[in-house]
């Protein structure tokens, strides 16, 4: 046998109680033995032995290889790693003593995992020592400190705040690196520091308070500012109080936008404004009505900088003329973009050009969330006429790369001509977008000159879109259209807008797909020709609590609400007026090939003096649509049609009819009535009054005699004539 034990070879054999016989006697490694044995006197009582490891304050008998291996948790490597010579007997340990409370002299310290001799312990007090120290363990003893000599420690030997090392020896805390002989030298270097870097900071604070402001932007181009200045503000662009005040800040690399300057000595001057101007860039501003600075370029150069900073570009105080159209092409990563002016005429930008405005190209992926680009509060304002002036506000989605760009607002701008002679072709134009809200914005025409009224106030186009967009509370005067919506889009909400002196209020062409939901409501519009016009299709479209005015002037037709070939449509609660006699036609609402529809409560009417000629028209292309009450007043033909065979309901159609005869004496006399409700009134729901026109009598009306599809009859009694006159039956009929 082996006089030395080698822990893979060999066993160790070990019995419970009773004879060996019994069969209680069992082998294991003399590693495991000793281990277990360890543990069963208490020096490892925190190892357990299994094949899982226990938690990571333990000790792990691994039991996964044979003979088993000893590990602890190695918290930097994350791992299971085995106990060494060095891990057990040379690493270094220092136990931390928490102060609970006490004195500065007689300090109470918490209860530490081990308290034993020849370990070291570390100790912050919360107060400065003024002389001998003891120091109470919670649930062990007193102990003195001491030097390591076995002296009592001197005053100030325990600093508050600082750890101070202690080695627990022959009962008593001994100082290993006390403070007190330290502290004098200490406190005076530190003093010495201090003032030094209270010195370096007054001298660098000085430096940079001379070099904090710069007169102008020009002048900092020149300048070389001391290294340890890294932000200065100029007083202006070319002079001080020319607007361009601004903060430039250092960087070592070239920015990518337009705001920035060499700096002498190295680096760049980039500026660093979250609601830059113009002028910041040097546009003056200074438009008087007929001549002013070129603005152009430094109006491109703060546009390219709002969009590749992503800042909001604010057009301060002043007309900046414009000698070309403004074209950007915005990639939507660096969107938003947003331009926001004082109000209008606040301040202005001035195209004193042909075709020019604002065209804004959206590309480059599909965007979502927060607007894509803002315009609101700016006006824009031209030198042209409207056939040579252009379109003040463009903007194209790109759609045509499969790429659309939701979140436009366009609000609270004013887009006028330089005077009552000029005025934009075209106000707001949008290509291929979605998601579109345009409110409150205002629209003055080119309303003198060979040219007045030739204008379109908003114009929205593209193909297969659910564009979602809001037209809200704009106002405009004098255009050929208030709002043109072209090609096959969908979801629009129109309400509150106001399109006064216009040739067509709102036109919507070019949609052989019938796309879906317009809601037409609020609206007052006063036209020379038609109010609200769809031309090519459309569905679901809502045409409701709409005021809608003929002009007192112009010839040819006018008619309230056209539809062709609109299917699944509402036309409801309009108030539908006529007043010019010298047109050829005035209709208040035109159908034709349309079906699935209501035609309600709506009021037509014209005036005593010049009525209106047709009220409703229902062709034989109008199917499935019904027409409930409806009110008439002064109008000629209240309806026109409907023809048989197209399943159209009439019904509840009011209106007030006259009739006149001549009287000469008393007695009973009829009167018809011719009226054009299309269908025969009901007679249990007539109601007549009567008055003498001419003459002098006394009038009672009696009964209704007959009703038919084309007039009425009813029952007058004269008494007390005096003199031969005419008398005028009113009849109110409902079919």
């Amino acid at each position: 046998m082996a006089t030395e034990l080698n822990d893979s070879q060999h066993f160790v054999t070990f019995k419970g109680p009773g004879a060996m016989r019994t069969g209680n006697a069992y082998d294991v490694r003399p590693s495991e033995f000793t281990l277990a044995t360890m543990r069963a006197a208490g020096l490892l009582d925190r190892m357990v032995d299994d094949v899982d490891p226990p938690a990571t304050n333990r000790l792990w008998l691994d039991k996964n290889t044979d003979p088993a291996v000893l590990k602890e948790w190695d918290s930097i490597g994350s791992a299971w790693m085995p106990m060494t010579f060095e891990r057990i007997f040379e690493r270094a340990a220092v136990t931390v003593l928490t102060v609970t409370g006490g004195t500065a002299n007689n300090i109470t310290v918490s209860q530490p995992p081990i308290m034993i001799e020849s370990r070291l312990y570390s100790i912050t007090p919360n107060l400065t020592s003024t002389g001998a120290v003891t120091i109470a363990v919670a649930g062990v003893g007193t102990f003195q400190a001491v030097y390591p000599n076995g002296n009592p420690i001197a005053t100030g030997e325990f600093l508050q705040g600082r750890p101070t090392l202690l080695i627990f020896k022959d009962g008593k805390f001994r100082i290993l690196f006390g403070y007190g002989a330290l502290s004098p030298a200490l406190e005076q270097v530190a003093e010495l520091v201090e003032d030094a870097l209270e010195a370096r900071d007054q001298a660098v604070a000085a430096s940079i308070a001379n070099w904090a402001n710069v007169a102008t932007r020009a002048l900092l181009a020149v300048t070389a500012v001391p290294a340890v200045v890294m932000s200065v503000v100029v007083g202006g662009y070319a002079s001080a109080g020319d607007g361009g005040r601004s903060q430039y800040a250092w960087v070592a690399s070239e920015p990518s936008h337009p705001g920035k300057l060499p700096r002498v000595g190295g680096g760049w001057w980039e500026l660093v404004e979250s609601s830059p101007s113009p002028k910041m860039f040097g546009a003056k501003g200074d438009w008087n009505g007929s001549s002013g600075s070129d603005d152009s370029l430094a109006v491109i150069s703060w546009l390219d900088y709002c969009v590749k900073r992503k800042v909001r570009g604010v057009l301060t105080g002043g007309y900046y003329r414009l000698t070309g159209k403004v074209t950007y092409n915005m990639p939507v990563s660096l969107a938003p973009l947003s331009i926001e002016g004082g109000g209008r005429d606040v301040s202005a930008f001035v195209f004193d050009c042909d075709n020019g405005g604002f065209d804004f190209t959206l590309n480059n992926g599909v965007r979502s969330g927060r607007n894509t680009l803002t315009i609101k509060g700016c006006t824009f304002v031209t030198t042209r006429q409207a056939n040579l002036a252009g379109t003040a506000i463009s903007i194209n989605g790109n759609n045509a790369e499969g790429m659309t760009h939701p979140g436009l607002l366009i609000a609270e701008n004013l887009l006028r001509g330089n005077d009552a002679n000029k005025g934009w072709g075209y106000g707001i134009d949008i290509l291929n977008s979605t998601k579109s809200t345009i409110k409150d914005n205002e629209f003055l025409g080119n309303w003198q000159g060979s040219y007045e009224y030739n204008a379109t106030f908003i114009r929205l186009r593209g193909n297969n879109l659910a564009t979602d967009h809001i037209i809200e509370n704009n106002r405009s005067v004098f255009t050929d259209k208030g709002l043109e919506i072209t090609g096959a889009q969908e979801g629009f909400f129109i309400a509150k807008n106001q399109f006064v002196a216009t040739r067509t209020g709102i036109v919507r062409s070019g949609d052989v797909n019938s796309r879906p939901l317009f809601h037409i409501v609020n609206n007052h519009i006063s036209a020379f020709s038609t109010c609200v016009y769809f031309a090519d299709g459309g569905s679901q479209v809502h045409i409701r609590d709409n005021e809608l005015y003929e002009m007192e002037v112009g010839t040819g037709n006018w008619v309230g609400v056209a539809l062709v070939n609109v299917v699944e449509f509402w036309v409801k609660d309009n108030t539908i007026s006529s007043f010019n006699a010298t047109r050829t036609q005035r209709v208040g609402i035109d159908l034709n090939g349309c079906g699935n529809g209501f035609v309600q409560s709506n009021v037509l009417r014209g005036t005593s003096d010049t009525p209106m000629l047709f009220g409703i028209s229902l062709p034989s292309s109008v199917t499935n649509t019904k027409v409930l009450d409806n009110q008439f007043k002064d109008v000629t033909n209240r309806m026109t049609g409907p023809a048989d065979g197209g399943n159209v309901t009439v019904k509840n159609t009011y209106g007030n009819f006259k009739g006149v005869g001549a009287i000469s004496a008393n007695g009973d006399y009829n009167i018809t009535l011719n009226h054009s409700l299309g269908v025969v009134p009901n007679i249990d729901k007539v109601q007549f009054s009567v008055r003498a026109a001419t003459g002098a009598m006394d009038l009672l009306p009696m009964q209704v005699v007959s009703v038919s599809s084309t007039q009425s009859v009813v029952k007058v009694r004269v008494q007390n004539f005096v003199t031969a006159g005419n008398v005028q039956a009113n009849v109110y009929l409902e079919a």
